[in-house]
């Protein structure tokens, strides 16, 4: 596997959640590869609800990009288009521990769509070297406009991807750790 995270995280760490794809035939194929997880065929980069055409095959960013181009009877199939922030209450999703992002350079287009204050993430990792966009490209806005929005501090590089952390979450580990370690010691 060389460019799958959630492959990755379900058969190295026992991973379970939710899939998004918007490519159909992307989305069929996950049913052979994560058959453990939830999946939804959805286009997660629309503030408001709609269905967009999006190519059966191909990229994510490549279908929603080239759509107005695409070529008489070339296939191309209606998906419905959302925010992210929607997905979350349809799911009832009061947090979320880790968020991989891999959506071929339409990242902002779909952080723009979440309401992480809504529904706080712990962990986010964004793709940001592809086969679209560097990340001189989009790294500086994660680092200085979205992440300090919702709290997130950079951790670090992991492969293609950025890792960010809520600082509140590690704050509270470490109050809980504390207070853990100053009640294991009075117990004594």
């Amino acid at each position: 596997v060389t460019e799958s995270t959630s492959i990755v995280l379900a058969r190295c760490a026992g991973w379970h959640g939710v899939l998004v794809e918007a490519v159909a035939d992307s989305f069929s194929f996950m049913h052979y590869t994560r058959p453990e997880a939830h999946r939804v065929l959805m286009a997660p980069n629309c503030a408001n609800f709609t269905t967009v055409r999006i190519g059966c095959v191909g990229w994510t960013a490549t279908s929603l990009r080239d759509t107005p181009k695409l070529k008489a009877g070339a296939c191309a199939r209606p998906v419905f288009c959302g925010p992210l922030s929607a997905l979350f209450a349809a799911l009832r999703v009061p947090r979320l521990d880790f968020l991989s992002l891999d959506v071929e350079d339409l990242e902002k287009d779909v952080l723009e769509t979440a309401d992480f204050d809504a529904v706080p993430v712990r962990y986010l990792l964004v793709e940001v070297d592809n086969r679209f966009r560097s990340a001189r490209q989009k790294g500086p806005w994660l680092q200085r406009v979205f992440a300090p929005r919702y709290n997130l501090t950079y951790v670090g590089k992991i492969g293609p991807s950025m890792l960010f952390e809520r600082e509140q979450w590690r704050r509270d580990v470490v109050a809980v750790a504390a207070a853990a370690a100053g009640t294991a010691a009075s117990l004594r």
